[in-house]
């Protein structure tokens, strides 16, 4: 589960300790918080 704030994305609950150190699922993260934040990376 992930909710943003104002300037914050906070990650929590995640399905496995696996998938906590999956690049995928990292990748997927960033990309919502780019967009939703406004970021150019």
């Amino acid at each position: 589960m992930r909710h943003a704030g104002a300037h914050t994305t906070y990650v929590r609950n995640a399905p496995s300790p696996g998938a906590t150190s999956s690049m995928a699922i990292a990748e997927h993260i960033v990309a919502q918080a780019t967009q939703e934040h406004d970021l150019n990376v």
